[in-house]
This record gives structure tokens, C-alpha cells and sequence, in this order.
């Protein structure tokens, strides 16, 4: 997979219930166009269970449905740093 079939999506707040409805919105997107999507969580202080509900969900996801993944599409998280919580 080349480069320019990637997209990056960079965070920078927390990955929480309160972005969660774009978040979705953005990897759904992304997913759609793209052949691999990296998530980059470096600037993301926090996560609660919500926040990630959507990164597993997205990963699940296949291109133009909201099921299952096919084999090969990788969303990835490139780095994590910071407190993790859930509630």
C-alpha cells in the first residue's frame, strides 16, 4: 500500500464521548477513501469508553457499510501518551 493511499487522522483532545459522533463521521470517511487509515493519538489527553467504542467499531468497519472490516484494510494507532480512563 503506497503513502497516498493512506489517511491520517490526528487528535488533539481527549477521545471521548463528546467528539465521538465526528470522530465516527471522519473514520466512516476515511475508511471510504482511503486503502489504510492511521489514527495519531499523540495529542489525545484522554480516552473514556466511548471514545473507544469508536476506534474499535471503525476498525471493524468496511468501506460503504458499517460492518465487519475486510481483511487487509488496517486502521492503525500510531501513538498513545497520556491518562486512559473510563467511566
Amino acid at each position: 500500500m503506497a503513502d497516498a493511499d493512506l489517511a491520517l487522522v490526528r487528535l488533539h483532545s481527549g477521545v471521548t464521548a463528546g467528539i465521538a459522533s465526528g470522530l465516527r463521521d471522519a473514520l466512516g470517511w476515511a475508511v471510504d477513501h482511503h486503502a489504510g487509515v492511521v489514527v495519531d493519538l499523540a495529542g489525545a489527553p484522554t480516552m473514556d469508553l466511548v471514545g473507544l467504542g469508536v476506534l474499535v467499531r471503525a476498525q471493524r468497519r468496511r468501506p460503504g457499510q458499517r460492518r465487519h472490516r475486510v481483511p487487509g484494510l488496517p486502521i492503525a494507532v500510531r501513538a498513545c501518551r497520556g491518562a486512559f480512563h473510563g467511566r
